[in-house]
């Protein structure tokens, strides 16, 4: 991996790991980023495509059976945010609600156990916690399709 490589993964945890709670996208331009979701971590949408640079970019390095993989996860979750944001600005649901809160915790715990990886440069640790991190990605995406299920 290049010089510039690395310190952009490293500008990215720094980022990850700086903003508070966890990493969920449902900020818009218009909407308003003082709301509760905002103060609770979520970001503005261009920062998802850097996380998922980001977690390619770990995949191709430390498991790269897992890019495909990836790459359809990464996928479904734009589509499902697409399909979020548009079923809220019709106030069929509120996005607020849509994340639950056991797997909030479960993905703080995921995401220490990755910041302490990355933190240290533990390429075994990396390795084993990115199956983990891709696995909360689908459940999240699991969710989010049983919450639009619901509302329709």
């Amino acid at each position: 991996m290049n010089e510039f490589c690395k310190k952009l993964m490293i500008a990215i945890v720094a980022i990850a790991v700086t903003s508070t709670g966890t990493s969920y996208v449902f900020a818009e331009e218009g909407l308003d980023h003082n709301s509760k979701s905002h103060s609770q971590g979520c970001y503005h949408k261009g920062m998802e495509v850097h996380f998922q640079m980001y977690y390619q970019l770990l995949a191709e390095k430390y498991e790269p059976q897992l890019v495909t993989e990836w790459d359809e996860i990464r996928k479904e979750k734009s589509m499902l945010l697409k399909e979020i944001r548009a079923a809220s600005k019709r106030g069929e649901l509120d996005h607020e609600d849509m994340i639950e809160p056991m797997w909030v915790e479960k993905h703080d715990k995921v995401q220490q156990k990755f910041y302490k990886a990355v933190e240290q440069r533990d390429s075994k640790a990396i390795k084993e916690i990115l199956p983990y991190l891709f696995e909360m990605q689908k459940e999240l995406n699991e969710i989010f399709k049983a919450k639009l299920k619901s509302k329709k």
